[in-house]
């Protein structure tokens, strides 16, 4: 962030992000302990496999980022593998 100066965001927002990064993070541990007490281990490593493929799917679909040819490749072998498996 230092090299390409990004500025940091403004102090008015600075709890709503931490308070979105502790839920986020316990969200999200809670859940995954929880399904992974419910289902056969090899099932939850699957779906935590697609968790940055899913990220990146997200991201393009619903925020209008742009991914590169290379990026839908790998999202379509991970998909492909996961499937596979």
């Amino acid at each position: 962030l230092r090299v390409k100066r990004v500025p940091l965001p403004a102090r008015r927002d600075w709890p709503l992000l931490a308070l979105l990064g502790v839920l986020g993070l316990t969200v999200y541990h809670l859940c995954l302990n929880y399904a992974e007490t419910r289902i056969a281990s090899g099932t939850a490593a699957i779906l935590i496999s697609l968790v940055p493929a899913a990220t990146a799917a997200v991201s393009a679909l619903w925020l209008h980022e742009r991914l590169a040819l290379r990026s839908w490749v790998g999202l379509a072998v991970a998909l492909l593998g996961t499937v596979l498996v």
